[in-house]
C-alpha cells in the first residue's frame, strides 16, 4: 500500500514539474523575443536621428528625368509622388512601419522645392550600416581633394581666383534652387550635412572646418599629402564629430595632369590615399572623378582637348583611346579592391566626365580644361545621377536638359560594385518580425536569457525531486509504521 502511495505522489510532482515549466519557458521566450526586437529598432533608428532623408517613391531612369525636366508645377509633382508611393506600398504589402514624425514633416518641406523633389521614405529602411547601403541621409560630412575641378579656379569672371563654393563636388553656396552642386544635392536628405565649401580663397584661406583640400594644378602624386591634410583637420576640429558619421570624400584627379603629361594618373599614389582614409577614417565613401572625356554622335573618338592640351596634338587617336582605356582599368581595379559588404570604406570610380564635343566651348573655360559656371552645373548632374544608377548612366545629347535622378525604391543606396547588379534591401518593419543573427550575438541578450531559462528550469527540476523524496519518505516510513503495528 505504501508502495502505491509512492507511486501515485511521483506522478503528481511529475505533473506538476510538467505543468509549471511549459508556461514558464513560453513566457520567457515571448519576452526575450520582444526585449531583442526592441533593442534592435532602438539601435538602428538611433542612426537616423540627425538625419532628415528622402528618395522616390518609384521613379524608374527614363520617367525621371520625364518628370523633371518637363516643368510641372509643385503641387503636380507631390501629387505624382504621393500617388506613385501609394501605387508601389498597395503592390508589395509591406508590414508595419515604424514612422518617425519628425522625418515625415521634413519630408513634406523638401517636396515644395522646385528644382528636385523626392519623397521620404528612409524611415522604412536600414541604411548605413556598410558601404554596401549608403543613403544619401546617411553623408554627414562632405570634404574634397584633388585639382582645379574642385578649387573653382576662373569661375568668377574668368579671373585667376578660386571660387570653391561653387564648384561641383563641393561647393555650399546658395542653395539647390540655385547652385547646383553635391554639397546642396546632399542638404536637401541632411539638412545637417557639414564640410562643404564657401566663398573663394585657397585651402589655407577659407576656415579648417570646410574640408576643401583641393589644389589648382595638383597631381595625383599630391593626394597623399592633401589626405593627410584632410584627416588633421577632422581630428583637431571641434566643429566635426566625424567617428560617427559618414564622410563623403570626393577626389577629382587627371584632368589637369593628363594635359600635361598625357599619361594616366599614378595608380600606386591613389591606392597610398585610399589606405591612409580607410585606416583614419572609420566609416567613409569616397568618389574618384577622373578627367573630361569627349565624345560625339557624328565621330567614332573625337577629341577637343587637343586645342587645349599641347601634348595630345602629339598623339593619335588609337594613343588617347588606348589612355582611355588603360584608366578604365585602374578605375575598375580600384573598386573591386576597395569594396567588400560588411566594410565601412566604400570606393566608386567614375573614369571620366563623358561630354558631348559640341558643348565644349559652354563648358570649359577658354583655351583651358578648367570647368566654367556651366560645367560644374553639369558635372553635378552627372556624377549624380551615376550615383544612383551606377555604370549604366548614359548622358543624352542635351545635358542641360538632364534631370537630377531620385534614389530607387528597389535600391535607394549610392550604386557601387557591390549593389550594382544585385541591390538587396531591408526594412525596420521586417526586423521587427526576422531579427539578423548579427544583432543578438552582437548584444548578447540571446544568449543570456538561454542560460538563465536552463538555470531556472534546473533549479525547479532538483527542488521537485528534492521534495518527492523528502515527502515520499516520510509518508513510507508513517505507513511501514502503521503497517507494522497492525501486525502486531
Amino acid at each position: 500500500m505504501a508502495r502505491d502511495n509512492f507511486i501515485i505522489l511521483s506522478k503528481i510532482a511529475i505533473v506538476f514539474i510538467i505543468s509549471f515549466l511549459i508556461p514558464l519557458s513560453f513566457s520567457n521566450t515571448i519576452d526575450d523575443t520582444s526585449k531583442r526586437n526592441s533593442t534592435f529598432n532602438e539601435a538602428s533608428l538611433s542612426t537616423t536621428a540627425n538625419n532628415s532623408s528622402v528618395i522616390d517613391a518609384a521613379n524608374k531612369e527614363d520617367s525621371s528625368a520625364n518628370k523633371n525636366s518637363t516643368g510641372k508645377s509643385e503641387e503636380a509633382l507631390s501629387k505624382e509622388a504621393s500617388e506613385s508611393k501609394e501605387k508601389t506600398a498597395s503592390e508589395e504589402k509591406p508590414k508595419e512601419i515604424i514612422v518617425d514624425t519628425e522625418e515625415i514633416e521634413a519630408a513634406a518641406l523638401f517636396e515644395n522645392h522646385k528644382a528636385f523633389a523626392c519623397a521620404n521614405s528612409k524611415i522604412e529602411f536600414v541604411t548605413g550600416t556598410s558601404a554596401y547601403d549608403i543613403y544619401p541621409g546617411d553623408i554627414g560630412i562632405i570634404a574634397a581633394l584633388g585639382d582645379s575641378y574642385s578649387t573653382g579656379y576662373g569661375l568668377w569672371d574668368s579671373l585667376p581666383l578660386e571660387y570653391r563654393g561653387a564648384t561641383f563636388s563641393h561647393g555650399g553656396d546658395a542653395t539647390l534652387d540655385d547652385l547646383i552642386t553635391m554639397p546642396n544635392i546632399l542638404k536637401e536628405f541632411n539638412s545637417n550635412l557639414t564640410g562643404a565649401s564657401h566663398g573663394m580663397g585657397n585651402s589655407s584661406e577659407l576656415p579648417a572646418y570646410q574640408l576643401n583640400i583641393a589644389k589648382t594644378g595638383a597631381k595625383t602624386a599630391d593626394l597623399p599629402a592633401q589626405a593627410e591634410e584632410l584627416v588633421n583637420r577632422l581630428l583637431h576640429s571641434q566643429a566635426i564629430d566625424f567617428k560617427e558619421q559618414w564622410v563623403m570624400v570626393v577626389i577629382t584627379i587627371g584632368s589637369e595632369e593628363m594635359c600635361t603629361t598625357c599619361q594616366i594618373p599614378n595608380s600606386d599614389d591613389i591606392k597610398s590615399t585610399l589606405d591612409f582614409l580607410r585606416e583614419n577614417i572609420p566609416k567613409a565613401f569616397v568618389v574618384i572623378i577622373g578627367p573630361v572625356n569627349y565624345w560625339s554622335h557624328f565621330l567614332k573618338m573625337t577629341s577637343n582637348l587637343r586645342g587645349r592640351c599641347p601634348c595630345f596634338k602629339k598623339l593619335t587617336e588609337a594613343q588617347i583611346e588606348s589612355l582611355n582605356k588603360e584608366w578604365r582599368k585602374v578605375c575598375a581595379d580600384l573598386e573591386q579592391e576597395y569594396n567588400t559588404e560588411s566594410s565601412t570604406f566604400g570606393v566608386v570610380a567614375v573614369p571620366v566626365i563623358s561630354m558631348p564635343s559640341d558643348t565644349s566651348t559652354d563648358l570649359l573655360l577658354t583655351k583651358s580644361v578648367h570647368l566654367s559656371l556651366k560645367g560644374h552645373k553639369y558635372a553635378t548632374k552627372f556624377l549624380w545621377n551615376r550615383l544612383m544608377t551606377g555604370r549604366s548612366y548614359n548622358v543624352s545629347s542635351s545635358p542641360y536638359k538632364d534631370a537630377l535622378l531620385c534614389p530607387y525604391l528597389d535600391c535607394p543606396y549610392f550604386r557601387t560594385t557591390l549593389n550594382g547588379r544585385n541591390c538587396q534591401t531591408l526594412k525596420y518593419s521586417e526586423v521587427t518580425t526576422t531579427l539578423p543573427p548579427e544583432t543578438t550575438t552582437r548584444s548578447g541578450r540571446r544568449r543570456q536569457t538561454k542560460m538563465s531559462l536552463y538555470i531556472t528550469a534546473g533549479a525547479v527540476v532538483a527542488l521537485s525531486f528534492f521534495t518527492v523524496f523528502i515527502v515520499g519518505t516520510v509518508l513510507y516510513r508513517m505507513m511501514h509504521h502503521e503497517d507494522s503495528r497492525m501486525g502486531a
